[in-house]
């Protein structure tokens, strides 16, 4: 989240109309329009000799003098003289030289005003002069007016809105209300915190001893509101005890049925000007019948549901409650609100959840007993300040009793929570205990966890080996194996519950039992990502409770995934290199937490305006090639923010600027994971450039897109690598589309990034591979995607340089068809193999396994062929088959 610190940045743009003006009023003087800001209409006092009327302001009686008339709007309205190049005199009329109301003398270059109270649609007249003596040059300056808003209808008590109360606590019916011109009331200010500069205020007539209020949809130039209740006959009213309430939300008890009650609605802050608006709606809650599980007698028997989904709940309440009979030295907390509710065990394991806890406070406790009212025995371990908990060793038929509390010793609470009993799955008896029996987990080929593997610690022992390379307690602990697919894998801990939902995991290598620890893998967190890992070895996952308490029950399914790779941050993170957006492309970018700031470490010359910090920044330029509304929509995980700069004539302008941007034509500081920058207007050629900001400094992709409302269009020119690229291809091999590209040379190559696309248009990256920098030498590169999608796969490549430059490769297309057959005869072979498919071809190639073509063959659409393979190399390699349905690859050992 953001500084709580409010900022709010308001430019404010004059513009100047010029308005002919008359020297008489009784001729047709000019109307002066009336505006909610200052909009200047300038003047020029062409008379220099004398005869004007002078008002009271005036040193003498024959200035000369120009006049405007103004249509009154039943408001004050400010009339306001500025920029004079003489001492002037500003005065108002109720009709032409007669009836003055007010005048004020404005001192040259300085600026001055009058308020006239007006009554809708009278003309009032404006005279503006000199304020003495005659001059022979001509006095200018600038005259507008302005009218000052009433402010709202209830801005005190006499003229509460009244608001309808709702029969429930889901607010169908709301009141809108703004404090925008309120004033303070007479009534205390000192009661609550807070400042009642700005209050406003509403009434509602009780129909229930309780209410809710809820302040919602807050906006405006604060959101931080402060309400309290009050009760009499306005203007004397009082303070409802309790009731002063920074929460945008309260429960009002205490209400007396058929009372009016009013509700004083203010922003917190004693800054003045506030323009907040607000709903606000007033609540019914379920009020309880008066408690009767006060005591284990009357305990309330609870339905125990087959499973933990907590199909049948049981609602409860402390409010009336008193302590009970039973020991209060047990536990922690304070048992002197306990309700009591009872169960028959239908399973040796049962859980316990309290949910939808409201009221006076949510931090509950609750404890199990068994034995026969009063004489009760809590149960061993059973003490829990979590509101959910797995029982163990009960005895099936038997019953047992909840205890429930609040934390607090406060007296008077009154929260209300409903109460389930669920039956957890037993599992068999544990067969993991040891590395030797660990259980083989399927790895993911992503990290969205789609197959998972559920397993328990109920039962489990402790291990030989080592305890004290990570911190926890591994008296518990059981075994996972995985072989890796990858470097990077992740683990993952889900659907934790029992006993204790609080886990500790570690990844050991070697033969066991003789195992070493992975350096860096104990995790108290329930995830975590392995960079480490050699692709093919067997690693063991130790799972184990964090406490050193006997007995745990914790169930849990656990994950190996396969993270996407991590693109490293581009260079466009300086407005020196941005990246182009083309209409109708969504680009997706890894943003790191680097620590860079644009503001401050980057490019401290541009205006950042809104931005009061710019982390992590990715920077792009967006070059029109169809005039109109241009808008980019940016959405991530979590908070972003952007500034957008223009028109720039070029992008050569846009870079060569870089460093001395002015005030953004957009900008956005706040804390939505979704913005949306717009430009309206735009023209064919202009230049404008975008920054994006990671505010939440976490790893995060985010996607910049044109919007679907986007009348403007984007281009981008495709130029060619500064590498010599002598050729970029792929084919797809059983489950996998292989990649390869070779270079002959390469110029300041810092890195490739894969990119593939389904249409040919919308792009994401898929990979990323490091450059050799400057070299003659040629260099070979693959990638493999196992993601592809089905049907027509399009891949091309992004090189970076080192200066900071980004361009792109053809583009390829692979079609990903398994209904291909090809047959191979012999295989092995040694002189000559016989290829028959069940597609036309037009080519085969033969590819070693550094993904080079030894041989390439091209055909006039034919289904058999014989190839010559005397010159191949002992070895294995790939027949490509080339059909008109796609490719397709099989193996050829060649003896």
């Amino acid at each position: 989240m953001k500084n709580l610190i409010n900022i709010l940045f308001v430019t404010l743009l004059s513009s100047v109309t010029v308005f002919a003006q008359t020297a008489d009023c009784g001729g047709t003087p000019t109307n002066l329009p009336i505006n909610a800001t200052c909009v200047n209409s300038s003047f020029t006092n062409n008379e220099n000799g004398t005869g004007g009327f002078s008002s009271s302001c005036a040193n003498a009686t024959d200035y000369e003098d120009i006049w405007y008339t103004i249509t009154g709007d039943g408001n004050t309205v400010n009339i306001t003289l500025s920029g004079t190049n003489e001492d002037g005199v500003v005065a108002a009329y109720t009709g032409c030289q007669t009836g003055e109301i007010t005048c004020a003398a404005v001192a040259s270059g300085g600026t001055g005003s009058i308020s006239i109270a007006t009554t809708l649609g009278t003309t009032y007249y404006i005279q503006v002069q000199r304020q003495s003596g005659n001059n022979s040059a001509n006095m200018s300056g600038n005259i507008c007016a302005t009218t000052a808003a009433a402010g709202p209808s209830n801005d005190d008590c006499a003229g509460a809105i009244p608001v309808t109360v709702n029969a429930d606590q889901l607010c169908g019916s709301t009141t809108a209300g703004t404090v925008l011109g309120a004033t303070a009331s007479p009534q205390s200010t000192t009661d609550c915190f807070g400042t009642e500069n700005d209050d406003v205020w509403f009434s509602f007539t009780a129909t229930a001893t309780q209410h809710t209020i809820d302040l919602l949809n807050i906006t405006g130039s604060t959101t931080d509101m402060y309400h309290s209740v009050w009760e009499g006959a306005c203007p004397a009213l009082t303070l409802v005890a309790g009731t002063c309430s920074d929460p945008n939300n309260q429960t009002v008890t205490g209400l007396t049925i058929g009372n009016t009650y009013y509700v004083r609605v203010n922003t917190w802050s004693s800054t003045t000007g506030a323009t907040s608006a607000f709903d606000i709606c007033i609540g019914t809650p379920v009020i309880l019948p008066p408690i009767s599980n006060d005591d284990c007698g009357g305990a309330i028997s609870l339905t125990v549901n087959p499973d933990q989904a907590c199909g049948s709940t049981t609602t409860g309440t402390v409010s009336g409650a008193t302590a009970s009979a039973q020991s209060t030295t047990d536990c922690f907390g304070t048992e002197n609100d306990d309700v009591w509710f009872s169960f028959t065990a239908t399973s040796t394991q049962h859980t316990i959840d309290l949910l939808n806890i409201t009221g006076s406070t949510t931090d509950m406790y609750h404890s199990v007993w068994e034995g026969t009212c009063p004489a009760l025995t809590l149960v061993a371990g059973t003490c829990s300040d979590p509101n959910n908990q797995t029982v163990a060793g009960l005895t099936i038929g038997n019953t047992y009793y909840i205890r429930v509390n609040t934390w607090s010793s406060t007296a008077g609470a009154t929260s209300v929570f409903d109460i389930c009993i669920g039956t957890p799955v037993i599992l068999p008896p544990i067969s993991n205990d040891d590395c030797g029996a660990a259980i083989a987990l399927t790895v993911n080929p992503d990290d969205l966890c789609g197959t998972v593997t559920t397993a328990t610690v109920a039962g489990a022992t402790a291990s030989p080996q080592s305890d004290t390379d990570c911190f926890g307690t591994e008296n518990d602990d059981v075994w996972f194996t995985f072989v890796a697919t990858s470097t990077t894998h992740s683990i993952d801990l889900l659907n934790i519950s029992g006993s204790t939902t609080d886990m500790y995991h570690s990844v050991w290598e070697g033969t066991c039992p003789a195992l070493t620890l992975v350096a860096g893998t104990c995790s108290d967190p329930n995830s975590q990502t392995i960079g480490t890992l050699t692709i093919g070895n067997t690693y063991y996952v130790r799972v184990n409770t964090w406490s050193s308490t006997t007995g745990a029950t914790s169930v849990f399914d656990i994950c190996i995934g396969t993270p996407p790779p991590v693109v490293p941050p581009g260079s466009n993170s300086t407005c020196a290199a941005p990246d182009p957006i083309c209409s109708g492309s969504a680009i997706n970018f890894t943003s790191t937490v680097t620590g860079l700031d644009a503001e401050d470490d980057l490019n401290p010359g541009n205006n950042y305006d809104c931005l009061f910090s710019s982390p992590d920044p990715t920077w792009y330029y967006l070059e029109i090639a169809g005039a109109g509304n241009l808008v980019i929509d940016m959405t991530a995980g979590s908070d972003i923010d952007y500034a957008i700069w223009g028109p720039f004539a070029d992008i050569a302008t846009a870079v060569a600027d870089c460093n001395s941007y002015g005030l953004p034509l957009d900008c956005s500081y706040s804390t939505a994971a979704t913005e949306q920058a717009s430009v309206p207007g735009t023209v064919v050629g202009q230049v404008y450039v975008l920054l994006v900001t990671n505010y939440a400094g976490t790893v995060q992709t985010i996607t910049v897109a044109d919007a679907a409302t986007n009348t403007a269009t984007t281009d981008c020119t495709i130029v060619p690598l500064p590498v010599e690229l002598v050729n970029f291809d792929g084919h797809k091999l059983e489950e996998e589309i292989i990649l390869s590209w070779t270079t002959v040379s390469e110029l300041n190559n810092d890195y490739f990034i894969i990119e593939r696309s389904v249409d040919g248009n919308i792009w994401e990256s898929i990979g990323f591979e490091k450059g050799n920098g400057t070299t003659n030498a040629s260099t070979n590169y693959g990638f493999i995607d196992r993601d592809f999608k089905s049907g027509t796969n399009y891949y091309r490549l992004k090189q970076f340089d080192f200066n900071g430059n980004i361009q792109f490769s053809d583009v390829i297309a692979i079609v990903a068809n398994d209904d291909i057959n090809v047959s191979l005869v012999p295989n092995p072979a040694k002189t000559n193999v016989a290829i028959s498919t069940s597609e036309y071809f037009t080519q085969i190639d033969i590819i070693n396994m550094q993904g080079r073509i030894v041989q390439s063959n091209n055909y006039d659409s034919i289904r058999k062929t014989v190839l010559d393979i005397n010159d191949l190399e002992k070895g294995v390699y790939n027949i490509n088959v080339h059909t008109e349905q796609g490719n397709k690859i099989e193996r050829l050992i060649v003896l």
